[in-house]
C-alpha cells in the first residue's frame, strides 16, 4: 500500500471533569483532620459536576455512574461507605462456577474492597471510618471498583448468562449512530486485513502486526466498544504479544480479525452506547509525560527521516498518536492538535505522512511547560491543565 490509511473522528470521545484543584483542597483537609471535607473535595476532584445533597451536614448519600455500574456512596457522621450492585446468581452448577470465580476476583483483583453475596445477589463494597480515607487510598478504591464492576459483569453475563441485579442506565446510540458505527468498525476492519496482507506479501511481517494492533487502537479511539465486544478486542490485543514470531503472530491475529467481521449485530449494537466514567479509564498526561512518551520514537524518526526512510516514520508516527490516545486523556488542545494532524495525513504518500506528522511531533516534543514564552500567543501553562494555543501557529 502505497498511500496511508484513512482517518476516522470519534464518536465516542472520552469525558474528564475533575478539577485539579479539588484534589490539592482535599489532600489539605486531610492533613487537618477534617475527613469529610477531605473525602467531599476528593470526590469532587473525580468529578466537578457531582451533586452531593445536604453536603453541609454530617451525612449524605450520592449515586455516581460508571460505564454499566451505579455506586452508591454514603458518609454518615465518622464512616463512610461505598457499594455496587453487581450480579444475581443462577441456577445450578453454573451458579456454582459463577461463585467461584467472584470468590478469585476477592483474592487477585481486589485490594480493598470484596465481592459478598446478599441473598441472592452479589455485591463489591467497601466501609471504613473517615479518618482512614486518606486521598490516595480512596482514589485507588474507587479505580477497583469501578474497573472491576464495570468489566466483569459483561464478562459474567456472557459466560453464566447471568443477571444484573438492576438493569444498567446507558445512553445508547441512536439507530442512526449504531448503523454508521456498524459501517466504520467494518471498514477499519478491512482495510487491517488488506494492509496486513500487502505487507506480509512483502515479508514485512513486523508493519503487518504494527499495521493490525493500529487498526485495534483505531477501533477503541473511533467507535470505543463497550460490553462484550469490547472484551473481545481487549484479548485479541493481548494476543499480539503472544510468545511467537511476528510472522505467526500476524497471520493469527488476520485470522480473528475475519472472525469478528461477522460478529453477531445485535450484540455489537449492544455494545455501542456513550459512556460516561466516574474515574477515568485513562490516566490524565501533560506535557512533561508526553514527550516522554514520544522520545524513543522522536528519536527513530529523526533518523528515518534522514535515511529517507518515510514509510516507517509515518507509519511509526501515527502508531503511536493512537497508542497515546488509547492509554490516556490528553489536555484538549494537544489532543485536538494530533486528531488535525492524522486527519491531514490520511490517505496521502508516505513521504507526506513522514512530512506532516514528523512535524508535528516535532512541534510537540518542543512544547515547554516551564516557559509560557514558547507558545507565540504568550498565554501561561503553569498548571496542571493549561492551554497550549501556540501549538497550532504555523
Amino acid at each position: 500500500m502505497d498511500k496511508s490509511q484513512k482517518f476516522h473522528k470519534s464518536m465516542n470521545p472520552g469525558n474528564v471533569t475533575g478539577v485539579v484543584d479539588f484534589w490539592y483542597s482535599s489532600t489539605d483537609f486531610y492533613n487537618q483532620k477534617k475527613y469529610k471535607d477531605s473525602f467531599v473535595n476528593l470526590l469532587k476532584y473525580i468529578d466537578s459536576s457531582i451533586q452531593i445533597p445536604n453536603e453541609s451536614s454530617d451525612s449524605f448519600e450520592v449515586i455516581v455512574k460508571h460505564g454499566s455500574v451505579a455506586i452508591t456512596i454514603k458518609v454518615e457522621k465518622d464512616n463512610f461507605s461505598i457499594k455496587a450492585p453487581f450480579l444475581t446468581n443462577v441456577e445450578g452448577g453454573s451458579g456454582l462456577a459463577l461463585m467461584r470465580e467472584i470468590s478469585e476476583l476477592n483474592f487477585s483483583y481486589l485490594v480493598l474492597a470484596q465481592f459478598s453475596l446478599e441473598g441472592n445477589n452479589f455485591y463489591i463494597s467497601y466501609s471504613d471510618s473517615l479518618e482512614n480515607s486518606e486521598p490516595y487510598k480512596i482514589y485507588s478504591l474507587f479505580e477497583e471498583i469501578c474497573f472491576c464492576s464495570d468489566y466483569y459483569d459483561d464478562y459474567f453475563i456472557d459466560k453464566f448468562n447471568a443477571k444484573f441485579i438492576s438493569p444498567p442506565q446507558v445512553n445508547h446510540f441512536t439507530d442512526e449512530e449504531k448503523n454508521q458505527a456498524w459501517d466504520l468498525y467494518q471498514t477499519i476492519l478491512k482495510e487491517g486485513i488488506e494492509y496486513s496482507t500487502d505487507f506480509e506479501n512483502q515479508r514485512f511481517y513486523g508493519f503487518s502486526l504494527d499495521n493490525l494492533e493500529t487498526a485495534l487502537l483505531k477501533l477503541d479511539y473511533v467507535i470505543a466498544p463497550q460490553g462484550i465486544l469490547g472484551i473481545k478486542l481487549q484479548e485479541i490485543k493481548k494476543d499480539l504479544y503472544a510468545q511467537d514470531s511476528y510472522e505467526n503472530i500476524s497471520r493469527d491475529i488476520k485470522k480473528k480479525f475475519i472472525e469478528i467481521q461477522s460478529y453477531d449485530r445485535a450484540k455489537f449494537n449492544e455494545s455501542m452506547f456513550h459512556t460516561k466514567f466516574f474515574i477515568p479509564i485513562r490516566k490524565r498526561a501533560e506535557i512533561p509525560y508526553i514527550q516522554s512518551f514520544f522520545a524513543n520514537t522522536y528519536d527513530d524518526s529523526t533518523d528515518n527521516m534522514a535515511n529517507k526512510n518515510f514509510m516507517l516514520a509515518g507509519h511509526s508516527i501515527a502508531f503511536k498518536f493512537y497508542d497515546l490516545f488509547f492509554r490516556n486523556t490528553l489536555p484538549t488542545d494537544i489532543y485536538n492538535f494530533m486528531q488535525m494532524k492524522l486527519e491531514e495525513s490520511a490517505g496521502k504518500s508516505w513521504k507526506d505522512v513522514a512530512d506532516i506528522l514528523y512535524s508535528a511531533l516535532d512541534k510537540i516534543m518542543e512544547l515547554d511547560p516551564e516557559n509560557p514564552s514558547s507558545l507565540s500567543s504568550g498565554v501561561s501553562i503553569k498548571g496542571i491543565f493549561g492551554k497550549i494555543s501556540g501549538l497550532f501557529k504555523k
